[in-house]
């Protein structure tokens, strides 16, 4: 049973960890009893059950099926109550220890990580490929100088996935560095597969 971190990796590699959103308890911390008040209500009204545990705090049990539902729920905070909400997932159903408070996060990364596990399973899973565009110099447009390679997610079914989607959430779960080692893991394998025998940038 582990916590769900707002760095998906291995600290040694930068590889994303094998542990996605699983099911378990989401511990959450308001700032105020009212943005409480209104998150608890939300969750009610999309049949979420939540119990609190004090004044400015909820605990609920959260399945792969419901994440649409509580994600939909925490809208109800305006952005700036959801930076300064905390949250603590923890797979399984044990109480949080002292090894787990390094994973708290605000609502917002939080909120980040669940919708962006597609990333985190693409990279996992190898779901990617590298094109290559050639680069001419303007004195001799009909010689190649060098190849560009534009990195490409693919989809479970093979489609493409547009880089400006990948990017941007690799900025906002600030997964670059990952994206960016898959990305020249891809043009190298890639590069070396088709025998392009140029510079590649």
């Amino acid at each position: 049973m582990t916590a769900f971190c707002p760095v998906p990796a291995c600290s040694r590699c930068g590889i994303p960890a094998d542990s996605g959103f699983q099911g378990g308890r989401v511990f959450i911390w308001c700032p105020t009893p009212h943005s409480l008040v209104k998150l608890q209500n939300q969750l009610r009204d999309t049949l979420l059950q939540s119990t609190q545990s004090d004044t400015q705090s909820l605990v609920l049990s959260l399945s792969p099926t419901d994440v649409e539902r509580f994600i939909q729920s925490c809208q109800v905070l305006a952005l700036l109550e959801q930076r300064d909400t905390k949250v603590l997932y923890i797979q399984g159903d044990r109480e949080p220890g002292l090894e787990d408070y390094p994973c708290v996060s605000t609502l917002e990364r939080f909120l980040q990580l669940i919708q962006g596990q597609w990333l985190t399973e693409m990279l996992s899973e190898g779901r990617y490929t590298s094109y290559f565009h050639a680069i001419v110099t303007a004195t001799a447009p009909h010689q190649i100088y060098a190849y560009e390679a534009l990195f490409r997610g693919l989809k479970d079914n093979g489609d493409l996935i547009p880089p400006a989607e990948i990017f941007n959430l690799a900025r906002d779960t600030e997964m670059l560095f990952q994206l960016d080692l898959a990305a020249r893991q891809s043009a190298i394998y890639a590069a070396s597969h088709q025998n392009l025998n140029s510079y590649l940038f």
